[in-house]
């Protein structure tokens, strides 16, 4: 199975942005927090959306060429949604 290419939104602090980000199977939230040195943020799948746990594996949670969204506490999400 190939793995999907997803886009990283950064929400807060010194690293707002976007980044690239292949996610495979076995992929999970702490893989991705630790590839991109994003100790300290919560990902998500958007606004009003759970904040996923370390563990979670996301290949099932996103489409290729879908977004994730890792924000600090308190940063509302509404600007990033395009």
């Amino acid at each position: 199975m190939e793995g999907k290419n997803v886009t990283l939104v950064i929400a807060g602090g010194p690293s707002d942005g976007h980044r690239q980000q292949v996610v495979t199977e076995n992929t999970t939230v702490d893989d991705i927090v630790g590839e991109q040195n994003l100790q300290g943020y919560q990902l998500s799948l958007g606004q009003g959306k759970p904040f996923l746990s370390g563990r979670d594996k996301v290949y099932g949670l996103i489409e290729n060429g879908g977004k994730i969204y890792a924000t600090t506490i308190g940063v509302n999400l509404s600007r990033y949604n395009e």
